[in-house]
Parts: C-alpha cells; sequence; structure tokens
C-alpha cells in the first residue's frame, strides 16, 4: 500500500492494483506496468527484461510509453505538453528529470516528479496521489516559469496513461449522447488510429462525458479486467485513446487544445485539472462502486456525506415560467406539496424580474419570496429556487448597465443569428467583476429568504467565445478563466452558506463531471422525464455518480407531457424516480383525491427506502441497454439491508423474469422479505402478484442469496422488495435498523 521507490523506479500501489514508472537513461519519466497487484519493488528484480521488450526498437525509445511527452522530436502520437515562446522562435518541449519527493497528505501518500526544460525555462512537477484506502489514484501537472519571458502553452494536459501490451485489442466504453439523452453507454473496438473524446462547447457537455474505460473485449458488469478514469473539469475537455503501430495503446487527457492558450508570464504557474483513474478485476460493477465510494469518502462535501435527499416538490411542470406563476398559485400547491408529505419546494424558472436581473417579479410575487419561503417553514419543508446565474436576457437592467459583460466576438458586438438564443446572452464569467457581481445578487437572495436549496441552471454554450477590448492571445484563455471563476462562486457559496443544498442543472446533464460536482448534492441527470428513457439515463449516470444524486424537475408529472409524449402509469413514473432522488411536479390542484392519496403512498416509501437507496452501494443487476427488463439493487456496505427494483417494461407473449442472483449479500445471512407495488387495476384480471420469492434464498447451489422467478404482467407494474438480515428474530445489523 502506498509508493515505494527504488533508486529511479516507483511502485504506486493502491487497493487492488499496482502502477509502475521508472525514470529512463535518458531522464524521461516512463510506464513500465498499470494493472494487477504487485507486491514490492523487490519483485521486479527482472524489470529490466520488461523495459527492453517495451522499449524493444532504439528509433522509438525516445518516444514510446512516457508519462507525460512533451512535443519534441519524433513524437507523432498526442503530446501533454506543447509550449511554444510568444514569437515561436522556440516551439519543442522535452522535460527531464531531476528529483522526486514523496509526502504523506490527509490519508495519501503523493509523489511529485520535478522535470526541467532548460530550453524553455520551464519547470514541470508530475504529481501522483495514492489513497490508503480506495483503489482510485490520482494525476495531475503543474508547470512553471522559471525565466524571464513569457511562454505560450498551446496544450497541457492532466496525465497520459500506457496500457499494457495485451494478446487481445482493447474495447474502449464512453457515455455519448445529446440533450435529453445524455450519457448512453457506448462501446467500441481501439484500432490503430486515434480516438478523441471531447467537448467544444465551453461545458463539460451533454454529447459525451469526461470518462473512459477500456477492457479486454470480454468485461461484463460482474467479471473483467477494467481500466477507467475521470477528468475533474467543467470546460473543454478532450481525452484521446491512441493504438500505434507498434500495438501500444495510450490514453491522453486534460483541457481541449481547441482555440486555446495561456501565457505563462514568468514567475507564474499553471495547474491541470485532476484525472482520477483506477483499475478492477470485477467488471463495470466493481469498477461503479470502486468510484462511488470514492468520491463518497473523499468528494463529497462532508457535511452532505451520508444524508438521504428529501422528498422534493418542484413548480416547473406545474405552471412552467409563464403568467400562472404567481404568488396565489404557488401558494396552492406549496399547501398541498406539504399535505402530501413533501420535505422541499422548490421555486423553479419564473420567479425572476428577468434572466440576469435576480429580484422577484414585481408582479407576480409583489410581496417578494420571503413569505412563500415563511410559509414552507411553517410547514416543515425546506424551501429553494432557481437561477440561471450565466445568462441575461437581452433586455435585462444587467445587459443595459454592462453590455460589455457580454461573451461576443472582439469587434462584432453581439450577433443575434450565432447566439443559441437570440435574446439571451452568456455572460463572460471570465471577467472577475462578472463573477463579484454576481455572487452578491445571488447572496442576497439566498440571505434574505432563508433559502435552504438553491437550482443553478446553465442554458448557454459558448457560441461566441471572445472577449471584447482583450488581447487576442487572452480571449483564447477565456475557456479555462471562466471556468476557473466559476468554481470560485461555487467555492464561496459552500463557505458561506454550508448548509445551503446546491443543485447542478446545466440543460439538463451538461456538465455532469467530478470538477463541478464537488460543490453540488444533487445533478439533474437530464430534463427528459419519461420514465422509460429514465431508466437508460440512470444506467449511464450511474458509471460517475452516486444514485442519490440523480434528480430531475418532476419525476412525476402528468401523464403525456415528457419528451416522447408517452402516457405512462403514475405507478411507474414514482418507482423510476426513487433509483435517484424523487421530486414531484404534477399541478396538484387538478389531481383527483385518488391521486393525491397515491402521491402520498408513493413519498412514504420512498422515504422508507431512500436509507438503503442513498447510502448503499449500487449494482446494475439486469441493464435496460440489453433487456427488455430492467432490474437494479441497492446494498448498504455492511450487507444488512438491501431494496431491489424490477421493470418488466418491455416484456411480452406473456413473459416472466428469469431467475436473477443478487450481489453484494451476506451468504450466511437469512434475509426478511418486505415487496411493494402491484399492477394498477383489476388484480384478478392481472392474475399472479408481480413476483413470487422462494422460501429459502440460500437454496442456489453456489450459497449467494438469490431471488426467485419474477412475473411482471403489465407494463404498469413495477416492483420493488426490501430485505433486512435477520437472526433469531433479531436483527444480524441494528446500525441501520
Amino acid at each position: 500500500m502506498g509508493i515505494q521507490k527504488e533508486g529511479k523506479r516507483f511502485l504506486l500501489n493502491p487497493e487492488g492494483s499496482s502502477y509502475l514508472l521508472e525514470i529512463s537513461e535518458d531522464g524521461l519519466p516512463v510506464n513500465l506496468h498499470w494493472g494487477g497487484k504487485i507486491g514490492a519493488l523487490s519483485d521486479l528484480a527482472d524489470s529490466d527484461s520488461v523495459r527492453n521488450f517495451l522499449h524493444r526498437s532504439g528509433q522509438r525509445a525516445r518516444v514510446v510509453r512516457q508519462e507525460y511527452p512533451g512535443w519534441h522530436g519524433a513524437l507523432f502520437t498526442e503530446p501533454a505538453l506543447k509550449v511554444s515562446t510568444v514569437d515561436g522562435s522556440i516551439r519543442n518541449c522535452e522535460p527531464l528529470f531531476q528529483y522526486a519527493e514523496i509526502a504523506s497528505e490527509e490519508g495519501s501518500e503523493i509523489l511529485e516528479l520535478h522535470l526541467s526544460d532548460p530550453l524553455q525555462e520551464l519547470d514541470v512537477t508530475l504529481v501522483y496521489r495514492v489513497w490508503y484506502d480506495s483503489p482510485l489514484m490520482e494525476r495531475w501537472a503543474v508547470i512553471r516559469n522559471q525565466g524571464n519571458q513569457v511562454r505560450r502553452l498551446e496544450s497541457v494536459m492532466s496525465a497520459c496513461f500506457q496500457l499494457p501490451q495485451l494478446p487481445r485489442t482493447y474495447r474502449l466504453t464512453h457515455l455519448a449522447g445529446r440533450w435529453g439523452r445524455e450519457g448512453m453507454i457506448d462501446r467500441i473496438p481501439v484500432s490503430q488510429t486515434k480516438t478523441v473524446l471531447e467537448s467544444r462547447s465551453g461545458l463539460s457537455g451533454s454529447n459525451a462525458m469526461p470518462f473512459f474505460a477500456l477492457d479486454q473485449g470480454d468485461a461484463s458488469e460482474d467479471a473483467g479486467d477494467v481500466w477507467f478514469g475521470t477528468l475533474h473539469w467543467s470546460g473543454n475537455w478532450k481525452i484521446t485513446v491512441e493504438q500505434d503501430g507498434y500495438g501500444d495503446t495510450s490514453v491522453c487527457g486534460g483541457i481541449h487544445d481547441f482555440d486555446f492558450s495561456w501565457d505563462l508570464r514568468p514567475g507564474e504557474e499553471f495547474k491541470t485539472p485532476v484525472f482520477s483513474f483506477g483499475f478492477v478485476h470485477g467488471g463495470f460493477g466493481e469498477m461503479t462502486n470502486v468510484m462511488h465510494r470514492h468520491y463518497r469518502s473523499h468528494l463529497e462535501v462532508p457535511a452532505f456525506r451520508n444524508r438521504c435527499q428529501p422528498l422534493i416538490f418542484n413548480t416547473y411542470a406545474a405552471f412552467g415560467s409563464g403568467e400562472e406563476m404567481k404568488e396565489a398559485n404557488v401558494r396552492e400547491q406549496l399547501e398541498t406539496a406539504a399535505r402530501l408529505g413533501c420535505e422541499l419546494f422548490i421555486l423553479d424558472a419564473g420567479w425572476q424580474q428577468a434572466i440576469g436581473d435576480w429580484t422577484p417579479h414585481r408582479e407576480k410575487f409583489s410581496n417578494g419570496l420571503r413569505p412563500l419561503a415563511d410559509r414552507a417553514h411553517s410547514l416543515g419543508m425546506k424551501f429553494g429556487i432557481w437561477a440561471e446565474l450565466e445568462s441575461a436576457d437581452l433586455d435585462s437592467e444587467l445587459c443595459r448597465r454592462h453590455p460589455e459583460w457580454i461573451m461576443t466576438f472582439p469587434g462584432q458586438g453581439f450577433r443575434r443569428e450565432l447566439a443559441e438564443n437570440s435574446n439571451r446572452a452568456l455572460l463572460n464569467f471570465a471577467i472577475p467583476e462578472v463573477m463579484e457581481n454576481m455572487w452578491e445578487a445571488i447572496d442576497r437572495q439566498i440571505t434574505e429568504n432563508a433559502l435552504d436549496y438553491f437550482k443553478i441552471d446553465m442554458n448557454r454554450c459558448f457560441s461566441m467565445p471572445g472577449w471584447e477590448n482583450h488581447p487576442a492571445s487572452g480571449s483564447r484563455s477565456i475557456w479555462v478563466r471562466y471556468v476557473e471563476n466559476i468554481y470560485e462562486l461555487f467555492a464561496r457559496l459552500r463557505k458561506k452558506h454550508p448548509e445551503l443544498i446546491l443543485e447542478n442543472c446545466a440543460c439538463g446533464n451538461g456538465r455532469a463531471d467530478w470538477g463541478m460536482q464537488r460543490f453540488f448534492q444533487r445533478n439533474n441527470r437530464s430534463d427528459n422525464q419519461d420514465p422509460l428513457d429514465e431508466l437508460k439515463l440512470h444506467e449511464g449516470f450511474s458509471y460517475l455518480h452516486l444514485p442519490k444524486f440523480a434528480g430531475g424537475g418532476c419525476h412525476i408529472s402528468c401523464s403525456g407531457e415528457h419528451i416522447n409524449r408517452r402516457a405512462v402509469p403514475l405507478q411507474f413514473q414514482a418507482f423510476v424516480g426513487m433509483l435517484g432522488s424523487l421530486a414531484v411536479g404534477r399541478r396538484l390542484s387538478e389531481c383527483s383525491k385518488t391521486e393525491l392519496e397515491k402521491l402520498k403512498a408513493y413519498g412514504e416509501l420512498f422515504k422508507k427506502l431512500r436509507p438503503v437507496i442513498h447510502n448503499g452501494d449500487f449494482y446494475r443487476i439486469a441493464s435496460h441497454f440489453e433487456h427488455p427488463y430492467a432490474v437494479y439493487e441497492y446494498v448498504l456496505p455492511d450487507a444488512s439491508e438491501a431494496v431491489v427494483f424490477f421493470f418488466g417494461h418491455a416484456l411480452q407473449f406473456s413473459g416472466r423474469l428469469p431467475l436473477f442472483r443478487l450481489r453484494g449479500l451476506d451468504p450466511r445471512g437469512h434475509y426478511e422479505l418486505e415487496s411493494y407495488g402491484k399492477p394498477e387495476g383489476d388484480d384478478e384480471k392481472y392474475g399472479k402478484p408481480l413476483y413470487d420469492v422462494e422460501e429459502d434464498l440460500n437454496g442456489n447451489s453456489s450459497g449467494v442469496p438469490g431471488v426467485g422467478r419474477g412475473s411482471l404482467p403489465r407494463f404498469s407494474a413495477p416492483c420493488a422488495f426490501r430485505s433486512r438480515v435477520r437472526q433469531n428474530g433479531n436483527d444480524l445489523f441494528s446500525k441501520y435498523s
């Protein structure tokens, strides 16, 4: 465990894997191994033969398997660092090893490899973090200008990874999509070419997520070697997967070099985003839980760690942002939501005077928002609002006062035909004054209205990435400076309002990255609230994020008001919503007494199940991508309690669910079962219960607990069961009883 050093060899030994690197004879850090466990450097007496095999060609000895290749000489693969002088007179860069340092820090060990390029007068520090309690490692780089002239960074990646040479080719898994279809699991073979995963929109993006996973083509949910990583960055990013003619496969990733440059002045430094990476033997399921456990331990805001999400009512599906959103209507919804057991009331878009002018609409809310907040609090609910902080309506007071704050191409003014929304502009948060102004506006709303929750949206992209009255070189830094100031804004929010719950929404899931999520407690998984679509959305989302973060405006809304205009029964909506963070969005004043009773019952069930859903490990037992049904399991870390959801959404010809083997349970335990859900309507017409559970859960040959026969006779009949370990009438684990 930790980091070992012997001469110029370094062995990183996190839980369950090893990462071996060395400094070559000519001073270049190179990778020898990333994968299965190596006990100690003393076990590697023959590592010279390994290196000689990996670097079998003198022509290639200086360009293959480098940890951080600078652009120089015969390097024709993706460089990690590309630097030039401002006049372009010096363009090559080849940092060479100087010395190494190892230190302990916050439950981890840090390895720093210090490199230097005397020609560019740059110091490059490669940083590796190994956690004592996690299989995940971290990498980043720090570039310092030690000279007396400006150096222009044209490309600066966080990390390069070298994959082992294996008899079979690799397969790449990534998360692709678009608005309303975010995070779709896609798998493609790796061939002798370069595959580029990227975002150029200014956000980490709905079209792709900054994540990769590689296997040998045979990994499943339950088994197989998987190499994976995710970048902590919320702006433009790039991850390249490249295989050369010799069979070497590498991954290089970080801030995108598209339209990017950064002038590094004498004495200044540039720190790249963190890249988390790991290796597992247990397939994509183990990968998921490794990432989830790491997030809980090291990235989740400590004040919210192990907290459950509240049952939410959101106004957007009920009113939209139109004229119907006014105080009397909102108050009516609020009163009814409280009677249904909702714990948080969110006033979504439409409360503001204008986008950019974050004050209550003078006609809709003549008394302001504080009376609504006070009423919610008196009814035992938390209260929150929505805001799109980074945009402004062109007729807003903000745009009239500060047209220079609008992001636009220099010298061209604001061009409506290029804007994604011709009536709304993107504010240039690379300008410090913009960030300060927005901080004052939202801090005032939080304080004056005693807010408990803030849903922060972002519905624009960088359609005109320019900076009026700024040097051209500075305009190319806008992509990075913008994100850094956004991070600063959210860090201030977290520091001053530590109990404030923040929701990350960017036109749905447009910023689903670990760089942004470290500030937030909930994430809009997608604007698409169609329950059938949500099953696939949830699976992709779960690769990176805790299920409890999986939010949305209105999981339970008016039937037929989803993206596909599909009529979906209330029960199905409710059970799908329970997979993450359940939100209600119906116009309650138009609901029947029976519907209100059902909504209350589903809310109570969600509260009963959520300690396991929000704090347990997650298993994709049967994927919606592969089957006409979906089965998901949540298990507390001590295996004392589990919740399983079954969805037979596309069964045909009286199909039945097959026998499933559950995971993460104690093979020695006996589990007491509670079942929920049955077909809505006539029980006799639709026959048997939703599923039959075999009496002896431990009766299969392997001794691992399983679940018995399943039958879902109707599309509208999802179901769930909860199990708790009991022995002699007592809970084996009292921690969660």
